[in-house]
């Protein structure tokens, strides 16, 4: 007799990939989202392995100078009048997914290579989850300057990395912007042979999307060996426009 279909498979976890920022809300909001779809593919998948994540660098202002600009001209220049109008919005969003928002205590728009060279760097050592989730709390409740070397340093050994291997990265800009680099080719690339979830507002639900091959795009209803990449950033409404950021690319 035939086996059942799908018994006697090795089931491989599936594997996600996040393409956020750390000074981006909706990414924020994104992440809180993606531990509840992931808590509901628990439960309906109990027998499958825990997907793994991986989160990728994307640049949200690549533009900015190392040590950033005043946050109070960064959203005049942004947004205009409609500033506080805007991050109105996100808040509201924010606080529907336990997200309590203080924009008000931002002083500075960092430039955030340093950051996503921390997070590649916690990849190596098992600790991408809480170094991501410090540094939105420390951005975005906290009004903390993601710029500043001794927060950085603080917020990395908060996280489980070693003392040693943070200060050799905060400390050599080029290996900064190499390991910013470690990231997918484009931050809205598609790339054949990779399913691809949404994670649409406001519901936290999975939708599936075909991407090249179509096995790919069955990926979210079963456990395979593809990767998937994972857009946090909202269709509409979003706080934080897309066009103007750019995946962080390696020193020459």
């Amino acid at each position: 007799m035939r086996a059942p279909p799908g018994r006697g498979r090795v089931r491989m976890p599936l594997s996600i990939d996040v393409v956020s920022d750390v000074v981006c809300p909706w990414c924020f909001i994104g992440k809180r989202r993606l531990a509840a779809a992931l808590e509901l593919y628990a439960q309906e998948r109990p027998e499958a392995p825990l997907p793994q994540v991986t989160w990728r660098p994307f640049q949200l202002n690549p533009q900015l100078d190392e040590a950033g600009m005043p946050r109070a001209e960064y959203v005049q220049r942004k947004f205009g009048r409609s500033g506080a109008e805007v991050y109105a919005r996100v808040a509201q969003v924010g606080r529907s997914v336990g997200i309590d928002f203080a924009f008000e205590r931002i002083a500075r728009q960092p430039n955030t290579l340093l950051a996503h060279a921390l997070i590649a760097l916690a990849a190596e050592h098992g600790r991408q989850e809480e170094i991501v989730e410090a540094l939105f709390r420390a951005y975005f409740l906290e009004g903390r300057d993601l710029t500043a070397a001794a927060v950085l340093t603080e917020v990395a050994l908060g996280s489980g990395l070693p003392a040693t291997a943070v200060e050799a990265c905060l400390a050599n800009p080029g290996s900064a912007r190499a390991h910013g680099g470690r990231g997918c080719a484009g931050a809205r690339a598609r790339c054949p042979g990779r399913a691809v979830l949404h994670l649409q507002p406001p519901v936290c639900r999975v939708r599936r999307a075909r991407a090249g091959d179509p096995a790919a795009g069955d990926a979210a209803g079963r456990a395979c060996g593809g990767g998937v990449q994972l857009s946090t950033v909202p269709r509409a409404g979003r706080a934080e426009p897309r066009a103007r950021g750019r995946v962080p690319r390696p020193a020459s």
